[in-house]
């Protein structure tokens, strides 16, 4: 049977898993859940994840529903002598630890201003969320002092991993000239993974959403 992806268009981790399938020219279903309708919080899909997020990936019997987990899985089955997830010990674990700062500051950095807006509606961003979100992107930025990629000398899926967010945060007004290391990363990505304007295109109707409640920009 082929790959089941359960996807959002606003959802960064989704379009990360997403970002990946289509450079891997993996076969698979992409099924389209639509939160704004709460279709995540149907009976169906909550036997899949009763978690209710997104991205969940079906693979017969295998159900996984942490984008990261889901990132390694796909190379390490489907590509595992790919440069996208090594299986040498010391570059996996570079791979592994930029994944958990994605998973733990990056992703949430740009997440909770997201909550804010959407679910407590505020007009502002509040400004301990905006220099949250700054000092991040600092930090990002000086983890590309060394190499072009953020775990080593060539494309991982940590950089796959880690793009949505940067996407959203783009489309929600952030200049990011303001980190030339980040800004070139970027545009790097933006001119060489295929379909990247999938990504643009879900960041974009995610800000949309957010414009129309918040007064002000990134």
């Amino acid at each position: 049977m082929p790959l089941t992806l359960y996807f959002a268009h606003g959802s960064p981790p989704s379009r990360g898993v997403l970002l990946l399938m289509r450079k891997m020219k993996l076969e698979f279903d992409l099924k389209v859940i639509d939160l704004g309708a709460q279709e995540h919080l149907s009976k169906e899909f909550l036997k899949l994840n009763p978690r209710h997020q997104v991205p969940v990936l079906v693979d017969d019997d295998l159900i996984l529903t942490e984008s990261r987990a889901i990132l390694g899985y796909l190379v390490s089955k489907y590509d595992k002598n790919s440069s996208l997830y090594p299986s040498d010990a010391a570059k996996r674990a570079k791979i592994d630890e930029r994944l958990y700062y994605d998973a733990t500051v990056v992703f949430p950095a740009g997440a909770q201003i997201i909550v804010s807006v959407l679910y407590e509606r505020v007009k502002k961003i509040p400004e301990k969320q905006r220099e949250n979100l700054i000092n991040t992107l600092n930090v990002l930025e000086s983890f590309l002092n060394q190499n072009s990629w953020f775990a080593g000398n060539a494309l991982t899926i940590a950089d796959i991993s880690i793009v949505p967010t940067i996407t959203t945060i783009k489309a929600l007004g952030y200049d990011l000239t303001k980190h030339p290391k980040l800004n070139a990363w970027y545009q790097h990505l933006e001119s060489s993974l295929p379909n990247f304007e999938e990504n643009v295109n879900g960041a974009n109707s995610l800000a949309e959403r957010l414009f129309s409640i918040m007064d002000d920009k990134l």
